[in-house]
């Protein structure tokens, strides 16, 4: 069988939101499927692909994300026509290469199934435009488009009012496709409750993570040092941000002085100077331990050596299932969750069995009680997780749920030819 798969990002070392896209490329590859890959010139960070040898890479011309990249600190034309741009293309700045992309396609045809993952929303809008979607497509969904936006509208005003386009645009897309899979079960619920897709027609299938793919095979966690770890950005707009993890960690210092000695916090990625007040504030200045972000294999490597993991969950991402806990769970390292309750990471965290060391996004004082949890079980050498649980968002259960629905499809399509 011929599948195609379409991805604005890739290869998977490339950018977070490209793991899952290699990973499905790979699984269905050593299924005996030939695949291929379109995806974006320009967020690829290398022409390499050695990790994927039996699978085809074809990379289309974006010329607004080439634009961008092209753009000095100095150039204010060309940033200027780019803001611009930005600001009216609908539904997003990708629809250039989708359309680009999309025309590729159905040039190289015809393919057995296409699995388009979305982000970016143009993935739908242009693939409808060209009337392309048949019951061949498949949508993977690793974020929310019209429940997001109803929740979260547009600065834009020209996209706000494009918004109810965009939902009935969508709408249509899904009625079109033959499978719609979500990686988060809430964001699912909200397109089955907003009625954008019939549930029977949908499918969870989480974000899962490779058991083979860099990472070294010999664990050598560090556990000398109380040490909690962050890997990521903070929002520029503060939604997510370290301030009551600071509160709740000073609350735990205060309580167990004879802990400071052996605590140490790291942070690794681009950090925001507008939270150092914060760490003068609660007098951590210390204990804090500031590091540039890692490539990507390093950054596996890392995780996993450290005593504790930090994940700090925006507000506004109550729908969303963010890939870097999946590399957590793959660390099989405590994880210290600071979330908004009931939200998909909140239910996803408690399902691994962290449910323990899991705080309300704005309660310090628990986020203090769980520190305290942790360094208990620290101070004991008793602090473990459960590797049974943190094994269903491996690729050994979920390829066999992947493999196995598009098999049904395939299934359903010699069912209907018959």
């Amino acid at each position: 069988m011929r599948i195609a798969i379409l991805t604005h990002v890739f290869p998977p070392a490339g950018h977070p939101n490209a793991k899952l896209p290699g990973y499905y490329a790979k699984i269905l590859s050593e299924a005996g499927h030939e695949v291929i890959v379109y995806s974006n010139k320009i967020t690829s960070k290398t022409t390499s692909f050695s990790d994927l040898p039996n699978i085809s890479v074809i990379l289309t011309k974006d010329p607004l994300r080439l634009l961008n990249k092209n753009i000095g600190k100095t150039s204010f034309i060309p940033k200027t026509i780019y803001n611009l741009a930005s600001s009216i293309s609908y539904p997003d700045t990708f629809f250039l290469w989708v359309r680009n992309t999309i025309k590729r396609v159905e040039r190289d045809g015809p393919f057995d199934k296409i699995i388009a993952f979305v982000i970016p929303a143009s993935m739908f809008a242009e693939a409808q435009k060209s009337l392309s979607i048949k019951k061949n497509w498949i949508f993977v969904y690793q974020e929310s488009i019209t429940p997001y936006l109803k929740m979260y509208p547009n600065k834009s005003p020209l996209k706000r009012f494009f918004t109810k386009h965009t939902q009935c645009t969508e709408k249509t897309a899904l009625e079109h496709a033959g499978k719609v899979i979500f990686t988060s079960s809430a964001n699912r619920q909200a397109y089955i409750d907003s009625h954008l897709v019939e549930e029977e027609k949908t499918q969870h299938i989480p974000y899962f993570y490779s058991t083979t793919d860099g990472i070294c095979e010999t664990k050598q966690t560090n556990t000398s040092d109380f040490e909690i770890s962050y890997f990521g950005n903070f929002d520029e707009n503060g939604f997510r941000n370290p301030i009551k993890f600071f509160e709740s960690l000073s609350i735990f210092l205060q309580k167990h002085a004879d802990a400071r000695k052996l605590t140490k916090v790291s942070f690794y990625g681009k950090w925001r100077p507008m939270y150092n007040k914060y760490i003068e504030k609660y007098k951590l200045s210390d204990i804090i331990n500031l590091q540039p972000a890692l490539e990507y294999t390093d950054y596996l490597n890392t995780i996993q050596q450290k005593t504790i993991l930090l994940l700090i969950v925006s507000p506004n991402h109550n729908l969303f299932m963010p890939s870097k806990v999946v590399d957590y769970f793959k660390a099989q390292r405590p994880v210290l969750t600071f979330a908004p309750k009931g939200s998909e990471m909140w239910n996803c965290v408690t399902a691994a069995g962290m449910g323990e060391w899991l705080v309300e996004y704005t309660d310090e004082h628990a986020g203090a009680v769980a520190i305290e949890k942790l360094w208990q079980s620290f101070d004991k050498k008793e602090l473990e997780v459960d590797k049974n649980k943190l094994n269903y968002w491996s690729d050994t259960v979920q390829s066999k749920v992947l493999i196995k629905t598009i098999s049904q499809l395939i299934q359903d399509k010699t069912n209907l030819n018959t």
